[in-house]
């Protein structure tokens, strides 16, 4: 089964966030190269560029971690592209009121089930209604501590 990422978790190891050993190391246990959608790498983007505008970054140190995310991407992972099929099955799931899910969340856990990958996820909220949902998930902080 493939790893499909969401922001939460390639923005950890960009950053050097504490979690981001546990995804770290996650990913060496995997066979194939992981799944990242081309929405979660929008998401990552407007991430380093939100640091900016809370200038919890400067202009230059952004403009690496943009470099070093495009230089994952091109060499580390699979960029699957978000269909319609995923917004749609994503909206049906933020009208899920138990699974609290915004929408952003929701087309992750949708393009995920859709590539039949396993969703690996930061979000406490986002792996809690992938499980519901019965989807396969992994919190790689939880499943490390």
């Amino acid at each position: 089964m493939s790893d499909y990422l969401d922001a939460s978790a390639l923005v950890s190891v960009l950053l050097g966030e504490p979690t981001s050993r546990a995804v770290r190391a996650h990913l060496q246990l995997g066979s194939a190269e992981p799944i990242i959608s081309s929405f979660g790498v929008g998401e990552c983007s407007a991430a380093i560029a939100g640091l900016v505008m809370m200038n919890r970054k400067t202009e230059d140190e952004a403009v690496a971690l943009l470099i070093a995310l495009d230089e994952w991407v091109a060499t580390s992972a699979t960029v699957a592209p978000i269909r319609d099929g995923d917004i749609t099955e994503g909206n049906r799931f933020v009208r899920r009121f138990d699974l609290k899910l915004r929408l952003p969340d929701a087309i992750h856990v949708a393009t995920a089930r859709r590539m039949n990958a396993r969703l690996i996820t930061l979000d406490r909220r986002m792996a809690a209604a992938a499980d519901a949902l019965g989807v396969a998930c992994i919190n790689p902080a939880e499943t490390s501590a």
